[in-house]
């Protein structure tokens, strides 16, 4: 029997946590919204105050890599969530309910317009070009190159996926000094802008330049061609959304792409056109709540999903294929992924 999604479950709704919460919505987006428009690091009237005294300035802690707020009255500062609790009268908890509430995450519970969304994602994507972003390399180190085999990838898929460890990291002209711990840089040559992957941090795993719409792999996919007079079908798409997810299917399948996070938005209305020369178009998102939400919204334009079973999700906690990889081994791992492709029809 094919697999289906857990409709139960996704009537229920996820568990509201902070890092599920910056999953869906990242601490800009959450700043643009209750703070409105700012620039980074640039002094503003403080919405925590009624005086003009005591500004306030939303600034990049360029050792986390994350946004904080800064009172500059009481020299206080802390991320989105205590911002919030300290806006509204709220406990920490309380502030990550409201967001969630105020985002949509929740059941029955949405206040913010699509327009405020819209804006929002306008300001980021301004905003993140605003930063400039240098690296400089190095080889990577054992533990890195371990880190990396547990997944399936050795050293010449990093080299040809431009995933380089991090000698120094520079942001608008500054050196961060990285936490102990494993820091990758993730190369877009397109654009020439980077990501930097943090897999040991708890929440803050990601930052960089990349916009929101970049698409990866476009340029190898076998689309719909013409030979001769005659039509050519394209194979069966699959867009996943990590690049490291993306490196393991395409060891089994040709024809994958990646976008960079699970939303309905992450894959631009205008690729629709470039999917569609394909025989199908697939998303391979997470098993989890967030992913399933995002494979359910694609739906109405056409992309078919394809995920981890349920299952393997629910009793060894593994949703994207790096952690069937992970926790079975290559081996059993990839056998579970291509009983998949299977399912669908792909191989």
């Amino acid at each position: 029997m094919e697999e289906t999604f857990d409709l139960d479950a996704h009537e229920r709704g996820p568990d509201i946590t902070a890092e599920y919460v910056l999953d869906q919505v990242d601490d800009l987006l959450i700043f643009r919204h209750y703070v409105g428009e700012f620039k980074l690091g640039v002094r503003r009237k403080n919405p925590l105050r009624t005086t003009q005294k005591g500004h306030l300035s939303i600034v990049l802690n360029q050792n986390w890599m994350k946004l904080q707020y800064k009172d500059w009255g009481t020299g206080e500062v802390g991320d989105c969530f205590k911002f919030i609790s300290k806006m509204f009268g709220l406990t920490y908890r309380e502030a990550v309910e409201r967001v969630a509430c105020d985002f949509g995450l929740t059941k029955g519970c949405n206040t913010i317009t699509k327009k405020q969304i819209s804006d929002a994602k306008a300001f980021k994507e301004q905003a993140i070009s605003e930063y400039l972003i240098q690296v400089d390399i190095r080889a990577h180190a054992p533990s890195e190159l371990k880190y990396w085999a547990q997944y399936g990838i050795d050293k010449a898929d990093l080299k040809r996926e431009r995933i380089y460890a991090i000698k120094t990291l520079w942001v608008n002209k500054k050196q961060v000094h990285l936490r102990p711990g494993l820091h990758f840089a993730y190369h877009f040559s397109e654009v020439d802008k980077f990501k930097i992957y943090s897999p040991d941090e708890k929440e803050w795993k990601w930052f960089g330049n990349v916009s929101a719409f970049q698409m990866e792999g476009l340029s190898g996919l076998r689309l719909t061609d013409m030979l001769g007079d005659r039509e050519i079908q394209g194979d069966p798409v699959i867009i996943t959304k990590s690049r490291k997810d993306r490196i393991i299917l395409k060891k089994l399948y040709h024809n994958v792409c990646s976008c960079q996070n699970e939303a309905e938005t992450a894959i631009p209305k205008d690729m629709d056109a470039v999917f569609n020369l394909a025989e199908k178009k697939f998303c391979w998102f997470d098993s989890d709540e967030a992913g399933k939400s995002a494979n359910m919204a694609l739906n109405h334009r056409g992309y078919k999903w394809i995920n981890v079973p349920n299952v393997l999700y629910e009793e060894h906690g593994v949703k994207d294929p790096g952690d069937i990889i992970k926790h079975f081994g290559w081996d059993q791992g990839s056998a579970i992924l291509i009983n998949e492709l299977k399912k669908k029809e792909i191989l």
